[in-house]
């Protein structure tokens, strides 16, 4: 029989009993704290956390539910997860718990629904599963969390909307623009590339711009991205290309939180405007001096009587023939004043004779055949439409083609074909000309061409290639020609290339007879 206790032991044993139990109330307290914590953890989540079991019934969830559904949680455990949300009777499209419970791992889908209960219109949730296993890796339930970003899909529409309105405006702009970096490449271009220098946005992308638009490997002189960089403010410049156009780039940083390292460069092609400034200076030019010209050529033309008349008379009175060549030599001396007299007179504003209908085959045919045949040069001419007669003034006009005519052959000196042809062509909106019909008359030389520094100021008075010595008033033919076709509403275009020959175009209104 065993000893009995004694009161000390059972008063100690009672002691360990009473100290057992305030442990295992405090672990249960504990337990029940950090559960409550877990559950206020979960509760503030703005994603809606569940507990499903294998058939999707719902065990647990948290306090988000009761916002969304607008019904107490209670009364929504042990609902089938898609009715409860969406009163389906079958799990949604592309669930991503029937993922999970096919492959065992975690899963996620972005879902798009229509019929969310409590809410208005479509709606995007971003929807993962993780399965719940036990020590077997048996799936027994799982852990669902869904997120609404209606917001964030919204914005991402509303993003992409914007981007496609930005690039319609930025690739509807005629200008060519482009990002820079710093480095000078190119790293977004809208497609006026194609246009402006006649290469796509892909061939342009990564590229340097100094090589694009200047054809070199490093930037030139004056780059207004370089100048950009270092003045951080917009920079720009102007210049002439190899084909003649006038191109203005502007570079102006772009202003962002971290440093400028962003440059828009805009290409813009100012050659209309370059050449309506030109012919503004023209005309002035051409008024001043047609004012000065004229003056002093009706005066020198009087002196001219003159000496011309004494010399006829001289001619009378003189019979050695030593002295009628040296008269003879001043003769010809003053004709040639007189013609450059007239080509003076013709500069200024009083010259046009009174205008009469004309073919103009008739006309080119006139000076074709008053510029004389030159050896080893072939005059063609091509007359493509039904060219209708036109008012002008014939002396002045067959003046001013004949002038065009000799300069295209002393361009030829070594021989070569002028090909002159003549056709009818709509000009729309052309300078501040209302679109219209007008006669088209080329004159294509196959000589060496003009440079690209000359080319500007070839209508100037005086203004030659040509030795001055070569022939009397060299360097008045085209502006002379410019003139008379200016004085018939019409005129003048040249373009040409070193070493391409050159092209002279003359445009007159067709005369409307009603």
């Amino acid at each position: 029989m065993s000893e009995k206790p004694t009161y000390e032991k059972l008063e100690q044993r009672i002691q360990k009993l009473e100290h057992d139990a305030v442990h295992s109330m405090q672990v249960e307290k504990a337990l029940l704290d950090s559960e409550a914590q877990k559950r206020a953890i979960l509760d503030a989540s703005i994603d809606s956390i569940r507990l499903v079991d294998n058939e999707m019934r719902i065990i647990w969830a948290n306090k988000i539910i009761e916002q969304q559904l607008g019904k107490d949680r209670k009364k929504i455990i042990g609902n089938y997860c898609y009715r409860a949300y969406t009163g389906r009777n079958e799990p949604c499209p592309n669930c991503p718990t029937e993922k999970s419970r096919k492959s065992g791992n975690i899963e996620f889908s972005i879902i798009c629904e229509e019929n969310v209960k409590g809410i208005k219109g479509k709606t995007y949730w971003s929807d993962y599963t993780v399965p719940i296993k036990n020590e077997s890796g048996k799936i027994e339930n799982f852990i669902q969390v869904s997120r609404n970003i209606t917001d964030l899909k919204n914005a991402e529409k509303a993003l992409v909307i914007a981007r496609k309105q930005w690039e319609a405006t930025f690739n509807a702009m005629s200008d060519w623009v482009c990002i820079l970096g710093k480095d000078h490449k190119i790293i977004q271009s809208n497609k006026a590339c194609e246009s402006i220098i006649n290469l796509s946005h892909d061939q342009v992308v990564g590229r340097l711009c100094c090589e694009i638009v200047h054809g070199m490997d490093i930037p030139i002189l004056g780059c207004p991205l370089e100048k950009a960089i270092k003045s951080n403010r917009m920079e720009s410049m102007e210049f002439k290309t190899g084909d003649n156009r006038w191109l203005q780039i502007t570079v102006d940083p772009i202003e962002t939180r971290a440093n400028n390292d962003r440059f828009v460069h805009i290409v813009r092609d100012i050659t209309e405007g370059k050449e309506r400034e030109n012919e503004i200076a023209l005309l002035q030019k051409e008024k001043a001096f047609g004012i000065l010209s004229g003056g002093i050529a009706h005066d020198y033309n009087n002196l001219l009587t003159t000496i011309w008349g004494n010399i006829s008379l001289l001619k009378e009175e003189i019979t050695r023939p030593q002295q009628q060549e040296l008269l003879n030599e001043v003769d010809n001396a003053c004709r040639q004043a007189r013609d450059l007299t007239h080509q003076f007179i013709t500069l200024s504003h009083t010259s046009l004779h009174k205008k009469t209908l004309y073919n103009i085959e008739g006309i080119l045919s006139s000076a074709i055949k008053k510029a004389g045949e030159v050896k080893d040069i072939e005059i063609s001419m091509d007359i493509k439409d039904k060219i209708p007669a036109i008012e002008i003034d014939f002396d002045g006009l067959s003046h001013a083609f004949e002038n065009i005519i000799c300069n295209a052959v002393e361009a030829m000196l070594d021989g070569g074909r002028l090909e002159i042809l003549v056709k009818t062509e709509n000009i729309t909106g052309h300078k501040d000309e209302k679109d219209e019909n007008l006669i088209k008359i080329s004159f294509k030389d196959s000589g060496n061409g003009i440079s690209i520094h000359d080319i500007d100021s070839v209508f100037d008075p005086y203004f030659t290639t040509k030795e001055l010595s070569i022939q009397k008033g060299a360097g008045l033919g085209l502006a002379v020609s410019q003139s008379i076709v200016r004085k018939h509403g019409g005129y003048v275009r040249i373009n040409s290339k070193l070493g391409q020959g050159t092209t002279i175009t003359v445009y007159l209104p067709i005369t409307d007879l009603k």
